[in-house]
């Protein structure tokens, strides 16, 4: 079944960022149109003339986008089709997958300008969707992706310390907000707003769970200090 064999073969090769293309030939294939709706299934046999897809992976956020170019035999010849491909069962069909830089799927590089492009004539086939570019949905998958293996390090780690932003809970200030942690010493923004400054020296971290965005922390002056 497609997409599952390109995705397969993706896991196999450990790629977290690539793009996958080829050819074959299906029984049957469901399309999508414009803007995503009710696929609209096909029967074969078809022949794949062109399969492409861009694929996109961080932690157990996946991002996929697949396209492809069909040809088929009817009562007034060969008909040619095109459309996103949702759902496909093969006869066979021959991949081939290429792994992209990484970098390029950074949330600043996320950006993407969309130009429409002009309609051909009624005579011509419409072309084929090519997949996006980076889009602003892999930006949020990989942030949040990236955001929660932070804080699920957080839970066992035991000498971890808060990040700017994070809540410190402190027995004399009360509940406190990092506004800046150095090497040496962390600022604690108090709920009356006053900031203080404390020695990371003397000081230790337990994560005690989540909110919004942000790890929360206990804080407790480490014995024998």
């Amino acid at each position: 079944m497609l997409p599952d064999a390109v995705e397969r073969a993706a896991d196999a090769l450990g790629m977290a960022f690539g793009d996958a293309i080829g050819f074959g030939r299906l029984r049957w294939v469901e399309l999508t149109f414009g803007d995503g709706r009710t696929p609209v299934r096909i029967k074969g046999p078809l022949e794949l003339l062109d399969l492409k897809a861009r694929i996109r992976r961080a932690g157990d956020a996946r991002l996929a986008d697949y396209v492809c170019t069909l040809a088929r035999l009817t009562d007034n010849g060969v008909e040619v089709l095109g459309g996103g491909l949702a759902r496909a069962e093969v006869e066979f069909v021959e991949l081939s997958l290429t792994p992209l830089e990484l970098a390029a799927v950074e949330p600043a590089c996320a950006a993407r300008a969309e130009v429409q492009a002009p309609r051909p004539p009624r005579d011509l086939p419409l072309p084929v969707p090519q997949p996006p570019a980076i889009d602003e949905r892999w930006a949020a998958a990989l942030a949040e992706s990236r955001r929660a293996e932070r804080l699920a390090s957080l839970e066992v780690d035991e000498g971890a310390r808060p990040e700017r932003g994070d809540v410190v809970n402190h027995r004399q200030f009360g509940r406190c907000t990092v506004v800046k942690i150095d090497d040496e010493h962390v600022s604690l923004r108090k709920p009356d707003g006053r900031v203080v400054q404390l020695g990371l020296t003397v000081l230790r971290f337990t994560p005690a769970g989540r909110e919004d965005k942000h790890a929360v922390f206990d804080v407790e002056v480490a014995r024998g200090a």
